[in-house]
């Protein structure tokens, strides 16, 4: 005869085996709802590796066409006809884009050796007139990745820093500059001139006067209640402006446009951002 007590032995056994029957379904029902959870995380995880793969090799391969800018008077044609002609001739203010494809040669290179360096390149001289700044809207979206490089003119004998802080702001958040990276190299223009500033001075007072543009700027969105910038952030949050923190490379040059030899820097420059 069983015990009283073995009823009660064998009921708790069977309690305990059909909790861990319990625990091991609910261990095979996680295990194979969480392989499809997995599979579909890796997919996703590998299909935005491939898109920045992608994205990344887009923007490396970049275009041969040059935006050249910057106020009026600041040497932009002089230094568009001197880089595709080679010839100094006299300029006026411009009201429309002068944009040509050509082949570009170093100033440096001789005529016998000039194919080994030939590098054709599309330069489009956008007018600096405050009307017709929407001409950079316009020419960003056209070219998007035909787009290699900017080159921003200024004036360095006569630095008016607030229109060019305010133009150069616009620049360098532009949303499509800013996506493909492409660089900027400001042309400090006229070193001729007796009063030009060094392309460190200019560098120092664009950077004061660009950290106030941008404390401007968010002052007047916090006041329109709109709380975000109209194109790409420019700088670090909680820091001073630096060209370090802008969202593309910017590079520093000393130019004068009224001679072809001394625009070197500026063809080099041409030449390593756009392809041949």
């Amino acid at each position: 005869q069983l015990s009283p007590a073995q009823p009660c032995t064998g009921f708790c056994f069977e309690f305990e085996d059909t909790r861990e029957m319990d625990v091991l379904s609910k261990e095979v029902l996680e295990t194979v709802v969480s392989v499809p959870f997995i599979l579909s995380a890796f997919l996703v995880l590998a299909t935005v590796a491939v898109g920045a793969v992608l994205w990344r090799r887009r923007a490396a391969q970049r275009g041969n066409s040059v935006l050249l800018l910057g106020l009026s008077n600041a040497g932009k044609t002089l230094l568009f006809l001197q880089i595709r002609d080679s010839t100094p001739k006299p300029t006026q203010t411009s009201i429309s884009d002068n944009d040509d494809t050509f082949v570009l040669d170093s100033p440096t290179v001789d005529s016998d050796n000039k194919s080994a360096t030939a590098h054709r390149v599309r330069l489009i001289d956008v007018p600096g007139d405050a009307r017709l700044r929407s001409r950079l809207s316009y020419w960003m979206q056209q070219l998007h990745s035909a787009l290699g490089a900017v080159v921003f003119v200024v004036d360095a004998d006569e630095l008016e820093p607030l229109p060019v802080a305010q133009y150069l702001y616009d620049v360098l958040t532009a949303p499509a500059l800013v996506r493909l990276r492409r660089p900027v190299l400001i042309a400090c223009n006229k070193q001729d001139r007796l009063g030009a500033r060094t392309p460190d001075i200019i560098k120092h007072t664009l950077e004061q006067e660009l950290e106030k543009e941008r404390q401007t700027r968010r002052a007047q969105l916090e006041q329109e209640g709109t709380g975000a910038e109209g194109g790409e952030p420019l700088g670090l949050e909680g820091k001073r402006f630096e060209f370090a923190h802008a969202p593309v490379p910017v590079e520093f040059v000393a130019c004068c446009a009224n001679r072809r030899a001394d625009l070197q820097a500026v063809v080099s420059f041409i030449q390593r951002n756009t392809r041949s």
